[in-house]
């Protein structure tokens, strides 16, 4: 999807239970998409997103590595979901 419709697709979004297909694409921040993934997050949103944890990881700028686990994950972009 895109920036301007503000639905960022969430990367293989039907392998988890009640998982939403996008998030709001304003929850998310550009610059720590730059600096963990070295991509923007109009490139991530071209290759299909990111999955839950990546979500999480970003909009709670965190570090590879930090305990995530996907039951909160799940909670966190369900939350933000996007129509």
């Amino acid at each position: 999807m895109s920036e301007s419709t503000n639905q960022f697709p969430i990367l293989n979004y039907s392998d988890y239970k009640n998982c939403p297909k996008y998030v709001r694409w304003d929850k998310l921040d550009n610059e720590w998409a730059i600096r963990v993934h070295d991509q923007t997050l109009n490139r991530l949103s071209d290759r299909g997103g990111l999955d839950p944890l990546e979500i999480v990881f970003n909009i709670e700028k965190l570090e590879w590595g930090a305990p995530v686990n996907m039951e909160h994950a799940l909670n966190v972009v369900r939350e933000i979901s996007a129509p």
